[in-house]
């Protein structure tokens, strides 16, 4: 049985009736699941616009409208706006949230100047000049 359910952008134009029917059969399936005990976490607001459109949305487990820092979080990247909030004796307290101070920014050597190139003088000629 499936227990978890993360689903991540709409699958199509669901504005537009003909290019809906995977997010509506997604969403119908994900209610479904969801309604059986299956944690159904949805993250984009395009996913959670389909889901209100077609009625669904309160079935689902967890909405995050912030599709791609839902990704993120749950890649393990850092998510600084996570790290300010104290966590210590809340249920969330043992998430993974980390934020790591970003390295300088190393200023790039200065290039050095070549010299200028003083074209070569010619020695002067010998005078050799002859006197009747």
């Amino acid at each position: 049985p499936v227990k978890t359910i993360l689903w991540n952008g709409p699958l199509g134009v669901f504005e537009i009736p003909t290019f809906a029917v995977a997010t509506r059969e997604l969403a119908k399936v994900a209610s479904e699941k969801a309604l059986a005990g299956a944690t159904v976490v949805v993250g984009g607001g395009d996913s959670i616009a389909a889901l209100r459109q077609l009625g669904v949305a309160d079935q689902m487990t967890h909405l995050s409208t912030g599709g791609g820092a839902s990704l993120e979080f749950l890649e393990g990247r850092d998510m600084p706006g996570l790290a300010v909030i104290p966590t210590a004796g809340s249920p969330i307290e043992t998430l993974p949230i980390v934020w790591r101070t970003p390295e300088p920014v190393k200023k790039p050597k200065p290039v050095k100047k070549p010299k200028p190139v003083v074209p070569a003088t010619a020695a002067p000629e010998p005078d050799v000049t002859t006197k009747p």
